[in-house]
Parts: C-alpha cells; sequence; structure tokens
C-alpha cells in the first residue's frame, strides 16, 4: 500500500473516532468517558423506584384476587340455596329440599343440596367445598346450619343469615334468606 493511501486512511480513521469520543493511536484504541453512562447512585434510586411500583403492585393483584374470591364464594353459596329453593317450587322428587352448611370443624366448611324434609347425607345432589382461604363465620365454628325450603311455596322454614370471611382479614359478606324467601348477598 503506497503512503499517501496509508496516510489518508489514518485522517479518515482518526476523523472518525474523534467525532465519537474515541482516540485511536498507532498500536492502541482509547475511548474517552464524555460523561455519558450511570452512577450507582442513579442505578440505586432506579432500582428502588422498580421495587417500590412491584410492591404495589403484587399488594394491588393479591387484594384484588383476595376480593374476587370471597365474592365468588359468596355467589357459589348464593346459587346452592336458589338450586335448593327452585327443586323445593318444582316439588323435584315430590320432596321439599334445602341447604346445609358444615362448620364442625371451623378449618374446612362445606355447603350441600339434599332433597327431603330432613339432612340426610344420602340425599345430597350438590356439593361445595368452600377454598381453604375462606372461613365461615356463622354458623359458628363447631355448628352447622340447615335451611330447608317448603315445597311447592319455595319459603324457608324460617330466616337465615350465612357470614363468610376471608382467613386473616376482616373483609366479610353476609348471604341473607328472607322468611318471604328472599336470597341475596352483600
Amino acid at each position: 500500500m503506497n503512503a499517501g493511501i496509508k496516510k489518508n486512511v489514518k485522517k479518515k480513521i482518526c476523523a472518525h473516532f474523534h467525532k465519537t469520543g474515541a482516540m485511536f493511536t498507532q498500536h492502541h484504541f482509547y475511548i474517552h468517558k464524555t460523561g455519558a453512562g450511570f452512577t450507582v447512585l442513579e442505578l440505586l434510586i432506579t432500582l428502588s423506584v422498580i421495587a417500590l411500583l412491584a410492591a404495589i403492585g403484587t399488594y394491588n393483584y393479591t387484594s384484588s384476587y383476595r376480593n374476587s374470591l370471597l365474592a365468588d364464594t359468596t355467589n357459589a353459596l348464593v346459587s346452592l340455596a336458589q338450586l335448593a329453593q327452585q327443586k323445593a317450587v318444582a316439588q323435584e322428587q315430590g320432596t321439599a329440599w334445602g341447604m346445609f352448611i358444615d362448620n364442625t370443624t371451623g378449618t374446612d366448611p362445606y355447603a350441600e343440596v339434599y332433597g327431603g324434609d330432613a339432612y340426610a347425607a344420602g340425599a345430597v345432589v350438590e356439593h361445595y367445598q368452600l377454598p381453604k382461604q375462606m372461613k365461615v363465620i356463622t354458623p359458628e365454628p363447631g355448628t352447622t346450619q340447615d335451611v330447608h325450603f317448603q315445597k311447592f311455596s319455595g319459603l324457608p322454614s324460617a330466616s337465615s343469615t350465612i357470614v363468610i370471611g376471608l382467613r386473616g382479614s376482616s373483609f366479610t359478606k353476609t348471604i341473607t334468606i328472607t322468611d318471604a324467601g328472599g336470597i341475596s348477598n352483600n
């Protein structure tokens, strides 16, 4: 390669590296720091903000999940009560129907829809196991509750209240069954 071409190439390379903040010597390549980059403090602040946002997001997701679980469980119990009432009105199997809530253990509550004048395990047509995160407050732990609907009218034998909640939380929902046969939750 002739000397003129080498000199011209070297000038072009040096001009390019000068524009980008780098320096080229005959055998070494150096990059000059021009103030670009992040300090440790900036990185720590950025990571702290990200961690804070992640914590808020996790809390909101968990809270939303738990509230949804409470609402879903309440709706499932209301549906079971309505099913028992509908079967009583239809006089299915020629008998009255009811919903039985078992909270005898206090830790493993469940509800069942049954046919007949009184609860009997052999007459159960629907079984619902409450999720482990849920607790039944009313009926109290160690007890059961029977909501019995009369055939044809579908009226309950007595008004009833069922209260469920989230374990480790004060959030609760109440299911009310009135003497007039209304079934609601709040």
